[in-house]
């Protein structure tokens, strides 16, 4: 569970670091586009890297045990 622990917060802090990423985004650059299909791509971003990681984690604790 302690090896899962960095995907579940990823996962579940995904919208309001989505949110910090979208408003430096559009501080940054100029605006481009719509702000909720940028706050839109990056939660479901985070959210599969986060599946990607948790993936990760069970198939190689799997093959070490």
């Amino acid at each position: 569970m302690k090896k899962l622990l960095p995907s579940l917060l990823l996962s579940f802090f995904s919208f309001p670091l989505g949110d910090l990423l979208r408003f430096i985004y559009f501080h940054i650059l100029p605006s481009y586009g719509s702000a909720e299909i940028a706050l839109l791509s990056i939660v479901i971003s985070l959210n599969v890297i986060s599946l990607i990681y948790a993936l990760y984690i069970l198939t190689t604790t799997k093959k070490s045990n």
